[in-house]
């Protein structure tokens, strides 16, 4: 719970940030609403079990840095 106090607060142009944590009553999981990443997620992952995949490779990608 500490990480997300953290990021709650944290404002960084090469952090995402968080904007609203979801935590619904007697569930085992939260939802971390961030802000939008145009350039996609650096990595996917087939590892949230219930919510399907992220996409049609679901593999880490080296999307590289744009300056």
């Amino acid at each position: 719970m500490r990480e997300i106090a953290v990021l709650k607060r944290l404002d960084h142009p090469n952090v995402v940030r968080l904007r609203e944590v979801i935590d619904p009553p007697g569930s085992d999981y939260m939802m971390l609403v961030m802000d939008y990443m145009e350039n996609g997620p650096v990595l996917e992952t087939t590892s949230q079990n219930g919510f399907g995949r992220c996409g049609p490779s679901a593999t880490p990608r080296n999307r590289g840095w744009r300056g």
